[in-house]
């Protein structure tokens, strides 16, 4: 929710946006929630515990519910299994969160009516983040309607090209991944392209009426290239000296041969066996 926040403030200014809930009722929960920490304790290990919302909705409202704890990279996250989610009697999400769906669950978008919810829990659980809130559809859409914007008028795998008019310096924010090939042109002069919010686009644009685009290549695509034609080389060397009959071409072959194999090996235990192992030196706490 504080990320939701963030970004609606950054993007349109807006700090009413995104509204968030407490439960009216909990049955068969204890909660022990601290300032770090939310909390939940089933009364009876063998019954599940219910944690009831009833919200009454009068402007048009999208409902969303969250958990999360922390990063992990771990298959199967702890807090997995913990939920399950109902709206006005209809079940929104089983088992929550799972290896599946571990995001937001969208609950439904409502307008002047009462929306009941209940979310069973299925064990004890302590998280970081655990909310019920909701996004005004209304003041969302006058946000983006409101917003100055890029007139985008290619937007191909390789290329993205446009025009703008601003009447004072901004940043175009574009909701696609960066990479570190993205290369940026103001009327054919180059830009910095920025990496924003963690790991999309933003690239600053100056007051006016100006063309922009934006071009995305592989990194590092021209180094394979030319280890590939490297190695195509080499091949192609050895096969001129087998066909000499070189004396000494065995020699070159076993150097060869020997040269893989090193380098497969050492590929394994880089991939595979260093993950391990610092893994295991982080579970014990010496890294």
């Amino acid at each position: 929710v504080e990320n939701q926040r963030y970004l609606a403030t950054a993007l349109f200014n807006e700090t009413s946006l995104i509204e968030s809930y407490t439960y009216n009722q909990l049955k068969d929960i204890k909660d022990l929630s601290n300032d770090n920490k939310t909390v939940f304790e089933l009364l009876n290990s063998s019954k599940n515990g219910r944690i009831s919302y009833s919200i009454n909705v009068q402007e048009e409202r999208s409902l969303y519910f969250e958990c999360f704890d922390i990063v992990s990279n771990s298959l199967s996250e702890t807090i997995n299994d913990s939920f399950s989610v109902f709206v006005n009697g209809v079940n929104k999400a089983y088992k929550y969160p799972s290896q599946s769906t571990n995001g937001i669950v969208y609950l439904g978008t409502f307008e002047n009516q009462k929306v009941n919810i209940n979310i069973e829990l299925l064990k004890n659980i302590s998280c970081n983040s655990f909310n019920v809130f909701s996004i005004n559809e209304g003041k969302l859409q006058d946000s983006i309607k409101n917003s100055q914007y890029a007139n985008i008028t290619s937007f191909r795998d390789t290329k993205i090209e446009g025009e703008y008019s601003i009447s004072k310096e901004g940043t175009l924010f574009l909701p696609i991944n960066y990479t570190s090939g993205m290369k940026a042109k103001i009327d054919g002069k180059s830009i910095e392209v920025l990496k924003v919010f963690s790991n999309f686009v933003g690239v600053h644009l100056t007051e006016g009426n100006h063309k922009i685009s934006i071009t995305i290549s592989q990194p590092y695509l021209l180094t394979g290239f030319l280890i590939s034609f490297f190695g195509i080389g080499l091949f192609a060397l050895y096969k001129f000296f087998l066909s000499k009959k070189i004396e000494n071409i065995k020699i070159v072959e076993t150097i060869s041969i020997n040269a893989c194999l090193v380098l497969t090996i050492g590929l394994f235990v880089f991939i595979y066996i260093t993950p391990m192992i610092i893994n295991v030196l982080g579970q014990i706490g010496l890294i």
